[in-house]
């Protein structure tokens, strides 16, 4: 028995790590598993029956039988081998018949196709296969439990692993500014190059750097490099994975709509020590400037990665000057993708209703996935209608997600349009194009209204009906393209004294 027990935790184990990898596999190793159980109980069976083969005939105990143990054979002859035999045999059947549903679901659930309509909804809602991995990654749960106190181990954490355009930490190129001075940050950019799905080639696309304050003053930018000039805008072309360089100059002038007082110290404002300037910290809360740091949160500081709480050290220039004399300023590092196009279609397959019902065996009603085929990386644009194969006389939805593809850094600042290019059999309800406009303007407000690192957009709808059905099955193509600016950030913060000299 000590030997089945291994080998059955073994398989258990197997079962787990195939069914993630190789669904397959997964119902293979189940069948073993059965098959193990299944002899491990004729064989527990089998002992039981010779040890109460001699006492279940007098109903008496005899020390001389000693077939599965004394006490065993003790039991069997006071109790009768069929009472016996049902309370042994009752956790066994629970386990089978426990097995056994789990192996017929599982086949219902895969052979009838229904495990794709969760994974189409799961998709729409931003749920991927790669959000699934990431479930079972160690790094995950540690994260999350570090940000209890619970359990630290940034050592063994692993770094899960982001594409698009990737900033380093910005650097002030001067402790702190006089009000005379010009502001200079500069910093370096890693930009990944965006892949053609179907040919796996690099795609050629354009990046824009810029820079601005926190009162959306706009500075200058130099890309060594690509120009040797200052400019509000400086230009990228990406045709492969490369790294620049940046330099921003600004205006010292302190901001005037910083929340907090540099008067008064974090623990003043009921906040704690958190520097807004780190792009490896983050603020569960609101930032606040103060006289001790430079900035604070209301709430709690912690590590971008591992969401573990962290504290930062004060300002230099705090110690030298008068606190009412300094000034803060956020600047910002701006990497822009203008007008960038991502299309996917979706296959329409259609049927006449007499068809359908005459031959309803014959056609399996399921959800058609999305097949991405430009632009993919930055987004994920998904399309879905009705269980197909449609039918004529019925009103089906069009519906189209734009989501922020958690694997890249940044987000969507605006759509600019969605385009629908539709086969000669689909017929929208109403003006479509005009329904859509509007719907984009109530999804860009809720963009600039969001402060999310990554705002789930809500989805667009137009309705339509098939027209030309026939009673052979049908399939055309509808392809949507979504046009749209995405942009990633970085920031700093600088400290400027409000006088000539310190």
């Amino acid at each position: 028995m000590g030997k089945s027990i291994i080998i059955t935790l073994a398989l258990i184990l197997a079962i787990v790590i195939s069914y993630i990898i190789y669904p397959l596999a997964f119902y293979v190793l189940m069948g073993i598993l059965l098959l193990i159980l299944l002899i491990s109980l004729v064989s527990k069976l089998s002992k039981s029956s010779s040890a109460g083969k001699s006492s279940s005939g007098s109903g008496k105990w005899s020390p001389k039988e000693t077939g599965y143990g004394r006490e065993k054979g003790r039991v069997i002859a006071q109790q009768g081998y069929v009472k016996y035999y049902f309370k042994e045999s009752s956790k066994w059947t629970f386990i089978l018949f426990f097995i056994g549903i789990i192996v017929f679901g599982g086949w219902f659930v895969y052979y009838t196709g229904y495990y794709k309509i969760g994974t189409a909804q799961a998709e729409a809602m931003g749920i991927s296969s790669a959000n699934l991995k990431t479930l079972f990654s160690p790094s995950y749960w540690q994260s999350k439990l570090s940000e209890y106190g619970s359990f630290k181990n940034p050592e063994s954490t692993e770094q899960v692993v982001k594409k698009g355009v990737i900033f380093s930490t910005p650097e002030s190129l001067r402790p702190f500014y006089n009000l005379n001075d010009k502001i200079q940050i500069s910093g370096d950019v890693h930009i990944d190059a965006i892949q053609d799905p179907t040919t796996q080639e690099t795609m050629s696309t354009k990046v824009t750097f810029s820079c601005m304050d926190d009162e959306k003053n706009i500075g200058q930018i130099l890309i060594y490099g690509v120009s040797e000039d200052l400019q509000e805008k400086q230009e990228v072309s990406v045709n492969e994975n490369m790294d620049i360089r940046f330099r921003c100059e600004m205006d010292a002038k302190a901001s005037t709509n910083v929340k907090g007082n540099v008067e008064k110290s974090c623990e003043e404002q009921q906040s704690i020590p958190c520097n807004k300037g780190d792009k490896n910290k983050r603020c569960n809360g609101e930032w606040v400037v103060s006289s001790d740091y430079d900035y604070c949160c209301k709430g709690s500081c912690v590590d971008a990665t591992t969401g573990e709480k962290v504290v930062s050290t004060g300002s230099e220039l705090s110690k030298k000057v008068i606190n009412s004399e300094i000034g803060h300023k956020i600047i910002y590092i701006n990497a822009e993708y203008k007008d960038f196009v991502t299309k996917s279609d979706l296959k329409i397959c259609s049927v006449s209703r007499g068809e359908l019902i005459k031959n309803k065996d014959k056609y399996e009603k399921k959800e058609e996935n999305t097949q991405c085929v430009n632009g993919c990386g930055l987004t994920r644009l998904g399309i879905r209608t009705s269980n197909q194969p449609l039918s004529e006389d019925v009103t089906d939805p069009l519906i189209i997600g734009l989501v922020n593809d958690a694997d890249w850094y940044g987000k969507i600042s605006k759509i600019n349009s969605i385009d629908i290019d539709k086969p000669n059999n689909i017929e929208f309800e109403g003006n479509c194009k005009e329904s859509i406009n509007q719907q984009i303007n109530v999804v860009n407000d809720q963009i600039n209204k969001s402060n999310e690192e990554k705002p789930r957009l809500n989805p667009f709808q137009c309705d339509f009906k098939l027209t030309q059905v026939e009673d052979k099955l049908k399939c055309s193509i509808i392809e949507i393209s979504a046009k749209y600016d995405y942009i990633i950030k970085t920031s700093t913060v600088v400290e400027i004294v409000n006088k000539e000299k310190v």
